[in-house]
């Protein structure tokens, strides 16, 4: 589910729409490779705003240099408080540039004014979808991924119920932006073909702390080329990679590597993954050994 705006020009003499409008003083950006974000970049013609302080889903932005007739924006839901604020202020910071304007509410026209004031409408509307995630029985049954701004998050069973009992989106603020701001490594596979099939190869830098899911999946939209169905991979490696000897020093078998991890440097990160204390060269040579 998402809030979807469109903003389109209409006046005679149409200006250029600068990013600086678009961000403000406090939005950051970044291109979303369909698993992390690549902060500080832009992709072809859409975007990812967040607000470092509350890492929360972000939001997209369809834009391109020199654009002058319309402007896309979609928030994903439920999001926090403070992040539904910044879209609308995002939104209202356009509107403003442009004057000469009209604001599409999920296709229906709106006045500046009558957009504004769905602001909360629409923030009561996030707690339900929120509460709602944490009753929904075949939600329950299995951990729900939800597409944030840095990269996706796993909720479990216990973490929905907890949030299905918050009387605000505090708890939720406070969960993604904790979850995001961390400084580690969040681990996106590749993949390859050879005489034994396909494969999905994560790696694994020294001395880098990394989240690693605790069963490796072909992330969504991931297709296989010669069917356009959903990539099937037949089995899956881990590369570990020597900074000091800037080389791959090996790899090994998915699971193999997962166990030989030792337990007291994996701590969980969400209900679908692992963060892994970082390696050093020595134990990356014992593992391949």
């Amino acid at each position: 589910m998402s809030i979807e705006v469109t903003v389109k020009q209409t006046g005679i003499f149409k200006k250029e729409l600068p990013l600086e409008v678009i961000w403000g003083n406090q939005l950051k950006y970044g291109n979303f490779d369909g698993l992390r974000l690549s902060e500080g970049e832009l992709g072809e013609d859409e975007f990812i705003a967040y607000h470092p302080a509350h890492i929360a889903r972000g939001f997209s932005v369809t834009w391109k240099q020199g654009e002058r007739e319309e402007v896309d924006l979609r928030l994903l839901t439920p999001t926090c408080q403070e992040e539904l604020d910044d879209f609308y202020s995002c939104v209202t910071r356009i509107a403003g540039y442009w004057k000469h304007c009209v604001i599409e509410l999920e296709g229906e026209p709106k006045k500046l004014q009558e957009f504004q004031s769905t602001r909360d409408d629409m923030l009561k509307f996030n707690l339900d979808v929120l509460h709602n995630m944490g009753k929904d029985e075949s939600t329950l049954r299995a951990p729900l991924t939800l597409f944030c701004a840095f990269w996706p998050l796993v909720l479990g069973k216990e973490d929905l119920e907890e949030l299905s009992k918050s009387t605000d989106l505090s708890a939720f603020r406070d969960y993604m932006h904790e979850k995001q701001k961390l400084d580690v490594y969040y681990a996106k596979p590749s993949f390859y073909q050879d005489e034994e099939g396909i494969f999905g190869a994560y790696a694994i830098t020294e001395e880098t702390r990394s989240v690693f899911p605790v069963e490796p999946y072909v992330p969504m939209g991931i297709t296989d080329p010669n069917t356009g169905e959903q990539l099937k991979v037949d089995r899956w490696c881990i590369s570990l990679f020597s900074i000091t000897e800037n080389r791959i020093v090996g790899r090994i078998d998915y699971g193999e590597f997962m166990n030989s991890v030792p337990e007291e440097m994996k701590t969980p990160y969400d209900a679908g993954n692992v963060i892994i204390e970082p390696i050093e060269l020595k134990m990356m040579k014992e593992m391949c050994e």
